[in-house]
């Protein structure tokens, strides 16, 4: 069995470095792919110096996320994430006492739509991360074996500089699951890294589509219109990512520094 999984994911891997096939007319791939105009490209060239053409892979900035979430190491679980080791306590176990321990049913894990009304209501930036952390986790949950493989050989790609590679496999993601919000976000940051900034923003779109509130998707978004002297329009994604993940560093940091630049009131 270990062999035939293996030998099919060679074939995947040959198939996804010899670069997609061709789409049809107004598939999502096609669509995905389409240059889109939006950019002074020059003028980013002029305030990121080697980015267009890509001389070498530039780092992305701080604030342009990849759906990789930060790792705390006492941020609790959801419920059902992981097996209850044999030696936990009976008084840690939900239900502990009504009926065998081990077979106590977990609590169902709060969806996303309580744990953004949780990441609005908390009252501590410990707490905030927490929560934020378990958003992200959901969010890079393909559902598929397959796509799960492509993301992590794209992560990797991604952090030796070769972009290009990881567009190849990060196509296939999108094309397997075009229904994952984070597959379109990483390709968005890996276009992003190629110089490819047209493509990237059209890749953000299609994340924010899926999922409005991907606070990583627009913090790029911001990213490339402040690379593009857009500080107006960087203003009013940083203050979105404010209303969605309030007091979230980085974001207040920027709407703090483009409401003295554009002439705002300071926060």
């Amino acid at each position: 069995m270990m062999r035939a999984t293996a030998f099919l994911l060679n074939i995947l891997f040959a198939v996804v470095l010899a670069g997609p096939p061709a789409c049809a007319a107004g598939s999502v791939s096609a669509q995905a792919k389409e240059p889109v105009p939006l950019l002074p490209i020059l003028r980013v060239q002029a305030d990121m110096p080697g980015i267009v053409p890509p001389q070498a892979a530039p780092d992305l900035p701080d604030d342009m996320e990849t759906d990789e979430p930060p790792v705390f190491e006492d941020t609790p679980l959801d419920p059902g994430e992981v097996p209850l080791p044999d030696d936990t306590p009976q008084a840690d176990i939900p239900d502990a006492g009504k009926g065998d321990a081990r077979t106590a049913k977990p609590a169902a894990p709060p969806d996303l739509d309580t744990l953004f009304s949780m990441l609005k209501s908390e009252d501590s930036q410990q707490a905030r991360a927490t929560t934020a952390h378990r958003i992200q986790m959901r969010w890079i949950r393909s559902g598929s074996a397959t796509v799960d493989l492509l993301m992590a050989r794209s992560a990797a790609a991604m952090e030796a500089k070769k972009p290009e590679l990881a567009l190849d496999l990060l196509d296939a993601v999108v094309r397997f699951r075009p229904e994952f919000a984070a597959g379109w976000n990483r390709r968005a940051a890996a276009n992003f890294m190629a110089g490819h900034l047209g493509k990237a923003v059209v890749d953000i779109e299609r994340t924010l589509a899926l999922e409005p509130r991907h606070w990583g998707a627009l913090a790029g978004l911001a990213a490339i219109q402040k690379a593009t002297d857009d500080e107006t329009a960087a203003l009013a994604t940083y203050e979105r990512i404010l209303e969605i993940y309030p007091h979230e560093e980085k974001a207040e940091k920027a709407v703090e520094e483009l409401r003295k630049s554009t002439g705002g009131v300071e926060l």
